[in-house]
């Protein structure tokens, strides 16, 4: 009895211990852009605010982009910031990687002023989905609990011990 009590605040315990970001997280992209879009200025940090500091970037032009052929490779100043001034109008892909396994990618409209602006941030890989973290995280307590039964079991020498 007292090693499912322990279990009991163990996991109630972990309820409130665990991080929020416990899964990892996220790259979020903004285009920093202004009016005239001369230059193009890009922001990237990961989904807790955390500036992507130098992350490698690679920039593929209009003309090169379905051909994964890299114009450029730079990276990222220490605030998630960069910025390229683009020499081709039309749809410049960025694409930027931490080293660690983050990434993700931006499609940029470099032209006149007054076509439209790239589409909002794209986020990558790395955050799952509410329903999916739920279930994960009831399937943990869960786990823990039958694991805490089963060694109570155990110690009391089984089913018909207390026979």
């Amino acid at each position: 009895m007292r090693v499912r009590n322990i279990c009991v605040l163990f996991c109630l315990a972990a309820l409130f211990v665990v991080p929020p970001n416990i899964f990892g997280h996220g790259v979020e992209i903004y285009d920093l852009t202004s009016e005239d879009r001369a230059v193009q200025t890009i922001r990237f940090q990961y989904s807790t605010g955390e500036s992507m500091s130098f992350a490698k970037i690679k920039i593929f032009p209009p003309s090169t982009a379905k051909n994964n052929v890299e114009s450029l490779v730079s990276i990222s100043d220490r605030n998630g910031i960069f910025c390229f001034i683009p020499d081709e109008v039309g749809e410049w892909r960025v694409e930027i990687e931490d080293g660690m396994g983050h990434k993700g990618s931006i499609m940029i409209n470099a032209g006149p002023a007054d076509q439209t602006p790239s589409s909002a941030p794209e986020t990558a890989a790395g955050k799952l989905p509410l329903p999916t973290g739920i279930i994960l995280g009831l399937s943990i307590i869960l786990n823990i609990f039958a694991i805490c039964y089963f060694m109570g079991r155990v110690k009391t020498g089984g089913v018909n011990a207390h026979q």
